[in-house]
């Protein structure tokens, strides 16, 4: 696990240092993104991130630099949180494909979160309201929503 997160952390080194010299990711990261993740699975979270307009809440903690981030759910549906700091999610795709079958690395939420944190950092198109909370609210929220995910 160690080897896959040090690869998913050179590419999204890469997917920064492309946005900040060229304002875009360039084809061979973004090669490396679809050979890492999945080429569906990455496009589904270039998609999410797309439409994700004023549809996420950031949750942060100076502590520790844990950021909870939550994804608006449409009208019949439930919100997904995602952690950036692992590839923790709420999603369904998370709970079949990540932890039963463990044939994928993210899911398409996790993904766009990820790349979310790398383009920001030169261009920050998406419009994120801001929480800050403390460790304990942080710690509890996180609890909650993996009883709740146990539930389901």
């Amino acid at each position: 696990m160690d080897i896959l997160s040090g690869v998913e952390r050179v590419l999204l080194n890469e997917v920064a240092k492309t946005c900040n010299d060229l304002k875009n990711i360039d084809n061979k990261t973004m090669e490396g993104l679809a050979l890492f993740y999945g080429y569906e699975i990455l496009l589904h979270g270039i998609h999410l991130l797309k439409q994700t307009k004023r549809l996420v809440l950031y949750y942060t903690i100076e502590i520790n630099s844990r950021r909870l981030y939550q994804f608006h759910a449409n009208k019949n549906q439930v919100s997904v949180y995602t952690l950036s700091t692992s590839n923790f999610c709420t999603c369904n795709f998370y709970k079949e494909h990540i932890l039963s079958k463990q044939d994928y690395f993210a899911c398409p939420h996790n993904i766009a979160i990820k790349l979310y944190e790398q383009i920001s950092k030169s261009n920050n198109d998406i419009d994120i309201e801001m929480f800050d909370v403390t460790h304990e609210y942080l710690i509890d929220k996180m609890a909650k929503l993996i009883e709740q995910s146990c539930e389901l």
